[in-house]
């Protein structure tokens, strides 16, 4: 078993190195208070680089609350504030504005539902979500130039398997995830599709971190498209 978890982690490792081009980093930082077996709140902190390191490209904070009906069903809902560094903006005239920060604000409700399978939980999210981007004004080559309000609707369907391992701090799982969007013309259609890999680790009963990789097949307003590694540290009161 052991061996088979080192070439797991030499495969996360390796496909990280190979993905040189359009490769981010995202990070995040959880801290969790479980109030009974059904009701838990979870406070998140996170960072995004662009491809190739080239830049901070987000900043967000958020909570998420989670209750849980019985052991198979789960539902939630988050708000999160996004600051997003918009670095490909031109004005009328075709003249590049400098990078800039621009804010937004993302709503999300969840639908969970979770089967176990053997030694594999089989988990099914389904989430709402609404990203709005507020109206402000920023400055440009030829004055102060105004970005219009905008609200952005999608559906995300998850499918998660996860491994649970005896006597084991590991907890390896994998994912597949489609993004359909919602409202206006492009309704129905389908806006990307997210692959992803990953492990938990157990430090102890309150700690713990995550290490994954995910592909994204296309960009949509606050994301690149191509390879992403990422961490998570998780704080469990």
């Amino acid at each position: 078993m052991k061996r088979c978890l080192l070439i797991f982690c030499f495969m996360i490792g390796a496909t990280l190195a190979m993905s040189a081009a359009g490769f981010s980093i995202w990070t995040t930082a959880q801290i969790s208070k479980t109030f009974n077996e059904k009701l838990s709140l979870t406070t998140s902190a996170g960072l995004h680089t662009r491809d190739t390191f080239s830049g901070m490209q987000l900043m967000s904070v958020g909570e998420t609350a989670l209750y849980r009906f019985n052991r198979y069903f789960a539902a939630s809902a988050g708000y999160t504030f996004i600051s997003y560094n918009a670095d490909r903006i031109k004005d009328s005239d075709g003249n590049r504005i400098d990078p800039f920060w621009s804010p937004r604000h993302s709503f999300t409700v969840s639908g969970i539902a979770s089967y176990p399978v053997s030694r594999v939980d089989c988990t099914l999210r389904l989430m709402l979500g609404v990203v709005y981007r507020p109206e402000h004004t920023i400055d440009s080559p030829i004055g102060p130039m105004n970005i219009v309000d905008n609200t952005n609707e999608k559906l995300r369907t998850q499918l998660r398997l996860a491994w649970n391992i005896p006597d084991s701090k590991w907890r390896p799982y994998i994912s597949i995830e489609r993004f359909t969007r919602l409202g206006g013309e492009k309704s129905g259609k389908l806006e990307k599709n997210r692959y992803a890999v990953g492990t938990d680790f157990t430090i102890n009963p309150h700690m713990g971190l995550r290490a994954f990789y995910l592909y994204q097949d296309h960009a949509d307003d606050i994301e690149l498209s191509g390879s992403v590694g990422g961490i998570t540290y998780k704080l469990n009161f």
